[in-house]
């Protein structure tokens, strides 16, 4: 999120727009996630994306955090082949699960 102190209402959208950018990821991969079709699910503007997380790629990079968080498989080895820092990082078991899950979809 947004370095700015957010009230508990933005929090929540925050938290929503994220869940959002989650369903949208698993649906059609996070590559392929926009501001307009997370906006849309969300139920909020485009902008209120960009306000609560800044850019693309901070989002994105949230959903990753948000999918380790949950060990949403599939995410994670997506996130595993793409190099990202939340994925890289999470316990070796967990990376091992989305490798051998990408291994069987393969």
């Amino acid at each position: 999120m947004n370095g700015h102190k957010q009230s508990p209402q933005g929090k929540l959208t925050a938290d929503r727009i994220l869940s959002s950018a989650v369903n949208c990821a698993r649906s059609a991969g996070v590559q392929w996630i926009t501001r307009a079709e997370v906006a849309r699910v969300a139920s909020v503007q485009p902008a209120a994306v960009s306000y609560h997380w800044g850019s693309m790629l901070d989002l994105k990079r949230a959903v990753f955090a948000e999918a380790v968080r949950l060990h949403i498989l599939p995410l994670i080895a997506q996130g595993l082949a793409d190099g990202n820092e939340a994925c890289r990082n999470a316990p070796a078991w967990l990376r091992e699960k989305a490798a051998n899950w990408s291994a069987r979809r393969g």
